[in-house]
């Protein structure tokens, strides 16, 4: 719905299908967009010109969010970015493929942001930061200038990092958390201790 929102504002794009691998969403629509198929016809709907690039929706998941992207780019299938009218990208500020820029984001000068990253609404990312690719920034997040945020990089409500940190692949900063220091591949900062604890794996 988001998404969908931000695309009802701009005048060269809209929304013209969901594709859902939930079979609870078939014959389902939101905000007046139709949920076509289930996922696995998105292929054969873009060789049909239904649509012409597409978008990820998903945010919780990001091996999944990357798995989706890697899938369709690899059929050639364009990715398109939505930036909503209100978000700011500042001089020089560039950013890749299948991006989303809900209301209110900022990106500052010189900044540098990857391909499938989902920003949410009142997300600043200050200058000559760099993002890598498949992150997820959730409401009101603040980065501040020269930080520099690996793969697949979740930030939570309210969290952010200081100037010139720096956040290995799959790290998590959990919400109202504020990094103050570099951060491992992997880690999460937790609050309301704000320390950082490695995952396990099993």
């Amino acid at each position: 719905m988001q998404i969908i929102d931000a695309l009802q504002n701009l005048e060269d794009a809209r929304a013209v299908a969901i594709f859902d691998s939930d079979p609870n969403a078939r014959n389902a629509s939101i905000l007046g967009v139709p949920v076509l198929d289930t996922s696995d016809k998105v292929a054969a709907h873009f060789q049909q010109g239904v649509f012409d690039a597409l978008v990820i929706a998903l945010g919780g998941n990001l091996l999944e969010r990357e798995r989706v992207f890697r899938e369709y780019d690899s059929q050639n299938i364009p990715f398109a970015n939505v930036i909503d009218p209100s978000a700011q990208i500042r001089s020089e500020a560039k950013i890749g493929r299948g991006n989303i820029l809900l209301g209110g984001v900022y990106l500052g000068p010189g900044t540098i942001v990857g391909d499938n990253c989902y920003i949410i609404s009142n997300t600043t990312i200050q200058h000559h930061s760099l993002v890598g690719d498949h992150c997820y920034f959730s409401t009101s997040v603040a980065i501040a200038g020269r930080v520099k945020v690996g793969n697949r990089v979740r930030f939570d409500t309210a969290s952010g990092a200081k100037a010139n940190a720096a956040l290995g692949d799959d790290s998590t900063v959990s919400a109202g958390c504020i990094v103050t220091q570099n951060v491992p591949a992997g880690a999460t900062v937790e609050a309301p201790e704000f320390t950082i604890s490695r995952s396990v794996a099993n």
